[in-house]
């Protein structure tokens, strides 16, 4: 698959924000875009990720039914070559890179061997883990370099909202002259599906902004913490003699649910079929978080796992319904208080962004990950052992240590969404609140 790469940062000081509040409007411009590109790359990264893990577990699927038998009918061989086929569509790899044509599966018999196509099968997933591993180490280098970038323009929001606060005290000795003024229509100023048209109305979507705001950055991210000790716990307890004892640990630790979002009501519709589904506020951006887990279904322990690992908290439009599209709109000149309580809302925002930034949620979230990492290790030794047994027993711990090992990828999607998507929305939400009030200000004379 084809990659790109990015300079690691793990020797970098990340500790505090790149740039100062003097930094030029076309330096800002550089640093949101680089962040942007590296945002776009951890979501496609992450999805290759995903698709190469579903690659593999059908590997080791067919490394089981190649190796309980000694030679391969023609059909068997045909079956298997098209089970290839399928493990790699919709992906960028060939299916003779996963399944090579059976006929080089031939002993000096003539006969395809089984276990010539077991052992293929078998390297194979394993070449595939090791891709896995170096795509999330590239993964965490951008989420790095995302935050790096992003919140290096925090000092520079800062010094705007300070001088337009000063501006806005100014107005006070002016005369409002225009009750109204027309101004082009952008996304983040419809919340749910309507577009909003007056202070009051904008000030109170964005005190639920800041509110999602403290959650995200705060309660969401602190959690991750308590997440990722739960998996590290449970690769660190693997023992391919008793696999299912990390398994049931893990499913029992994980089976508590998400964490409840600001405004969080149930939500139905046909987005999530057969999966539990609350939303938060109709956010600015005219979208909602939404926290997503499938519904429990029949299967032990690993099945589900593997729903627990695919439950996610997520940014979405707030509806499937068609939003106010309008190009320009008649919106209520602000008052000097409204505007005020803006610009404090518009500071909460960043601030939020500063604790995580600065906090201990951060660095709790690297140190967790490193934990994964090590054990993660340490159950891979023990799973290369029962994969090279031919004991049934020790094979039977493989789509254990597989239902295992695949959380590595799912709680780096845990910390880029929405933590990612919220960031870039909560950057146009401030920009778009400046210019209300700074086409507002424009009304006194």
């Amino acid at each position: 698959m084809r990659r790109t790469f990015v300079v690691a940062l793990e020797n970098q000081h990340v500790g505090d924000p790149l740039g100062d509040e003097n930094i030029s409007m076309e330096e800002e411009a550089l640093m949101i875009d680089e962040a942007d590109q590296s945002a776009q790359e951890v979501n496609q990264d992450l999805g290759d990720a995903e698709r190469i893990v579903q690659v593999a577990e059908s590997l080791e699927d067919l490394a089981v039914v190649a190796g309980s038998k000694e030679e391969l009918s023609p059909h068997e061989a045909h079956l298997m070559e098209k089970a290839g086929d399928m493990a790699v569509a919709g992906t960028d790899v060939e299916p003779d890179e996963i399944v090579p044509a059976m006929e080089s599966f031939k002993g000096a018999d003539g006969k395809i061997s089984g276990k010539l196509a077991m052992e293929n099968f078998k390297e194979t997933a394993s070449r595939l883990w090791e891709n896995i591993k170096r795509i999330l180490k590239e993964v965490w280098s951008k989420i790095e370099a995302f935050f790096y970038k992003i919140f290096g323009t925090i000092p520079s929001q800062r010094r705007k909202l300070k001088d337009l606060a000063a501006r806005v005290s100014e107005a006070n000795s002016k005369t409002r002259e225009n009750a109204k003024f027309t101004i082009a229509s952008n996304r983040y100023m419809v919340a749910g599906t309507t577009a909003i048209k007056t202070g009051a109305a904008y000030e109170s979507a964005l005190k639920e902004f800041v509110a999602t705001s403290k959650w995200v950055f705060g309660t969401y991210t602190s959690g991750l913490k308590a997440d990722g000790e739960k998996i590290a716990k449970a690769l660190e307890d693997f023992d391919a003699e008793k696999p299912a004892e990390a398994t049931d640990q893990l499913a029992s630790a994980l089976g508590g649910g998400q964490a409840k979002v600001p405004g969080g009501k149930a939500a139905g519709g046909s987005r999530w079929p057969k999966h539990k589904v609350e939303q938060g506020h109709d956010l600015l951006g005219g979208v909602s978080l939404f926290t997503i887990s499938p519904e429990k279904g029949e299967g032990g322990a690993l099945a589900r796992l593997e729903q627990l690992r695919q439950a996610q908290c997520e940014l979405a439009p707030s509806s499937e319904k068609a939003k106010d599209n309008s190009s320009t709109v008649e919106f209520t000149t602000l008052g000097q208080p409204e505007a005020s309580s803006m610009i404090k809302d518009c500071e909460a925002i960043l601030d939020a962004m500063e604790d995580y930034q600065r906090g201990k949620a951060k660095g709790e979230i690297q140190a967790t990950k490193k934990k994964i990492e090590a054990a993660s290790g340490k159950a891979e030794t023990a799973a290369g052992k029962a994969k090279a047994s031919d004991d049934a027993t020790e094979k039977a711990a493989v789509p254990h240590y597989r239902a295992l090992i695949n959380f590595n990828v799912s709680y780096a999607r845990w910390v880029q969404s929405p933590v990612i998507p919220f960031t870039k929305l909560a950057f146009g939400v401030i920009n778009t609140t400046r210019n209300l009030i700074e086409r507002s200000l424009t009304q006194y004379k």
